[in-house]
């Protein structure tokens, strides 16, 4: 069996977690008696002998929680400074990457066979179809009939049926090669905006559909966090 690495993009303030984040980094809130990150790690394929933890805001914190190893997988943490987007924060693995990776954010939770699937990819997105009443904002994600990720559109309306990227990337060494992209109007560099501002020097972008995935963004959302948990996780 091959070995893989997996970035795992956990070094932000988590500012709209309000007081919750102010002395825990978001990757270590706590649901159902595991840190977000430790129960991200715990859903990796076995492929995935090593796990890159981009830090920065208490970092200390996060390498005294996951050590030098953690439930059989090799951690190493890479400092992210200046804190300038995504794409920098992969960036920062450049030296420590050595081949095709999985990158997750920090503070989502992903199903386990999502994260198996996506690790036989190629390049891929792991993308979601929108199935709650209300109109989201988000990474709204356009695809040829193939099924390959022509477009992503941030902070369009998703409406029912339609996709939003879930934050889950498979990504090719050739990456490290690409051209960082700025988001507009930000004083950041995505990480989706650099895929697809990049897409005719990658391989052909696969949108890989979700069985199901959790965003973490503020207080309110912990408790949908618990019940992906006890649904996918335990």
């Amino acid at each position: 069996m091959a070995c893989m690495q997996a970035i795992i993009c956990a070094a932000g303030k988590g500012t709209r977690m309000g007081e919750l984040s102010k002395h825990t980094p978001k990757p270590l809130l706590d649901v159902l008696g595991k840190s977000l990150i430790e129960h991200k790690i715990d859903a990796l394929p076995e492929k995935v002998t090593e796990v890159i933890c981009v830090v920065n805001h208490l970092q200390e914190l996060i390498l005294e929680r996951l050590g030098g190893v953690y439930n059989g997988k090799k951690i190493t943490c890479v400092t992210d400074v200046p804190l300038t987007g995504t794409d920098t924060a992969v960036r920062a693995c450049r030296d420590v990457v050595t081949g095709p990776f999985l990158v997750l954010m920090g503070d989502d939770l992903y199903h386990p066979k999502d994260m198996l699937e996506m690790s036989s990819m190629n390049c891929a997105i792991l993308i979601h179809k929108e199935a709650r009443d209300e109109a989201l904002v988000g990474g709204k994600i356009v695809m040829n009939e193939n099924g390959h990720i022509e477009e992503i559109l941030e902070g369009a309306t998703i409406s029912t049926g339609e996709h939003v990227n879930c934050g889950m990337y498979m990504l090719p060494l050739e990456y490290f090669s690409t051209t960082p992209v700025q988001i507009p109007n930000r004083e950041e560099y995505g990480l989706p905006q650099t895929i697809m501002g990049n897409k005719k020097n990658l391989p052909t972008i696969s949108g890989t559909e979700s069985r199901g995935y959790c965003q973490v963004t503020s207080p309110s959302d912990l408790p949908r966090a618990e019940d992906f948990v006890k649904k996918f996780l335990q």
